[in-house]
């Protein structure tokens, strides 16, 4: 080159054309242009060191045979390219009839090499290979060959570590992708199996109960306070097995739902259908519900399945849990804030120890074995997942002996 400006621009145009490149096949035919337009060689190899054989690997390469190729890569890391790569340093044989140092086993040619250059190929001061060239001429590698093909060597060295972390992304990304199938048709198998198993074990249970009942009429005249003991314990156990089943299935049925499903809904509707479903278990408990519905005419955006759920679960719980020492009384109270409705549901039940706040909508979590009425342990845990999933909140508050209240903020923006 004549002046520092041709080598600017040579360097340029380097750059350029390695930057470019998107796959170890472009590297390669790159590389041979590049090199071939800066010096006049009879053969050269640029090795890269494969990390998981601890072997160097030819990428590009100029008058090797195939066969020649394999023999250089077993034994590179033990000659000059395994030198110069351990060392990070350049090695350059002027004149091999003078350097004995530089001989070495060469495959049989029809020329002599008598000056050899080899060169680090670096990138985040990590040596990562080794560019060797030979030519049939002594002293033939000047200064400005040495510089350029160094700058050569180091890019290249980039552009292959870029190459190698994308071919490691797209491994992991398929190795991801595939992982998430199989759990997808695992997840899936285990939810059939659930709620086949859930479903077969509802029809069997529901018949123990009913075989309470014509037990319990077949012992009525041989009736003794032990029998009458069993025969209670014994109902409320399948009860609770019943209700754990229906919790099951509730819940396979959350997980399953599609979360896109909105509609409008009254908010007022939703209510009053849950309450009228309620009705024979709360006067079985004798108690009562006070509510305005007046204040609950609004409109919703929602997953209205989930709402009904929601209030079904949490007037259910009071019901549940209601005090032993007093009648049960229910308060529904709602008010429209800035981007959300507030609802308090309220009780004078057996409420809940501070202690137990953290856990109370976790699965199978029960603060009380003295209930008149069994409980599965799964219905707040459910309502908790329907609120998040409809993007509202809850918050508890109770005093154990005085009671409980649910405030719930339902958001009128999904």
């Amino acid at each position: 080159m004549n002046n520092k400006e041709d080598l600017v621009k040579k360097l340029g145009e380097i750059a350029a054309d390695l930057s470019s490149i998107s796959d170890l096949q472009a590297l390669d035919k790159t590389v041979t242009k590049i090199v071939d337009s800066i010096v006049e060689v009879e053969y050269w190899g640029l090795y890269f060191n494969d990390k998981k054989s601890d072997k160097f690997v030819m990428l590009s390469s100029k008058g090797f045979s195939v066969k020649e190729i394999a023999e250089a890569e077993k034994t590179a890391k033990e000659r000059h390219p395994g030198w110069v790569f351990c060392t990070k340093q350049m090695l350059y044989i002027k004149d091999t009839a003078i350097n004995k140092s530089g001989n070495s086993i060469d495959s049989k040619r029809d020329f002599k090499v008598r000056s050899r250059l080899w060169l680090p190929v670096v990138s985040n001061d990590e040596a990562i290979g080794a560019f060797g060239f030979a030519s049939i001429y002594p002293n033939h590698f000047n200064q400005e060959h040495i510089s350029t093909l160094s700058f050569v060597c180091n890019l290249a060295g980039v552009v292959y570590n870029n190459l190698q972390l994308l071919e490691s992304k797209k491994e992991q990304n398929l190795a991801l992708t595939k992982a998430n199938k199989n759990l997808v048709e695992i997840n899936n198998s285990l939810d059939s199996f659930a709620y086949r198993i859930t479903h077969d074990l509802r029809s069997p249970a529901t018949n123990v109960k009913g075989l309470i009942t014509v037990l319990n009429y077949l012992l009525a005249e041989k009736q003794t306070a032990e029998v009458s003991d069993v025969q209670l314990k014994l109902a409320k156990s399948i009860d609770i097995l019943l209700e754990k089943l229906e919790g099951f299935v509730e819940l396979l049925k959350l997980e399953s739902l599609n979360e896109n499903r909105l509609e409008e809904c009254n908010l007022k509707e939703v209510v009053s259908d849950t309450i009228n479903q309620l009705t024979k278990d709360l006067n079985s408990a004798g108690g009562t519900i006070k509510i305005d519905y007046s204040k609950f005419n609004y409109q919703l955006l929602t997953i209205k399945e989930y709402i009904t759920s929601i209030f079904f679960n949490i007037i259910q719980n009071s019901i549940k849990y209601k005090s032993k020492d007093r009648k049960l009384v229910i308060t529904v109270k709602s008010k429209k804030l800035e981007n959300y409705i507030e609802i308090a549901i309220s009780d004078n039940g057996e409420g809940i120890e501070k202690q137990y706040f953290d856990k109370v909508f976790t699965m199978f979590t029960r603060f009380s074995r003295k209930s008149t009425v069994g409980g599965s342990g799964i219905g707040l845990y459910i309502v908790k997942k329907q609120i998040d999933k409809i993007k509202g909140q809850i918050a508890l508050k109770s005093t154990k002996g005085v009671g409980t209240e649910f405030t719930i903020l339902l958001s009128t923006r999904y």
